[in-house]
């Protein structure tokens, strides 16, 4: 009788988050898509897109090397990412510029905050 309820509240839920992956990212148990997973939450800050992405997930992989840069980091933590260079294009016309202060102050304060204020 439990396991028939279980079950029943499963596919209820199931019916519920059904089509409900509109921007999400599909990772697998080989941990196939962990990278663009990584990419998504970086673009979830105010001031980054894509190409802000691409420019740090470049240098750092993934969050536990960024966590480990800022570890290492001696002076200035929150200016560790924005001297990265962001390129805008592909080919001859492409303009490269850095990610900045203010986005890297903000990805510091989030990733590194140990009291409750964020940003």
């Amino acid at each position: 009788m439990v396991k028939l309820k279980k079950e029943e509240k499963l596919m209820l839920q199931s019916e519920y988050f059904n089509d409900c992956n509109k921007d999400t990212v599909r990772v697998d148990r080989n941990g196939n898509g962990l990278s663009r997973l990584w990419q998504q939450m970086l673009t979830m800050f105010p001031l980054a897109r894509l190409e802000t992405a691409e420019a740090i997930t470049a240098v750092y992989p993934t969050p536990s090397s960024l966590f480990k840069a800022y570890d290492t980091c001696t002076t200035k933590k929150e200016k560790l990412i924005q001297d990265l260079p962001i390129r805008r294009a592909i080919g001859p016309c492409a303009t490269v510029r850095r990610i900045g202060p203010e986005l890297s102050k903000k990805s510091f304060n989030f990733f590194c905050s140990t009291d409750n204020v964020l940003i």
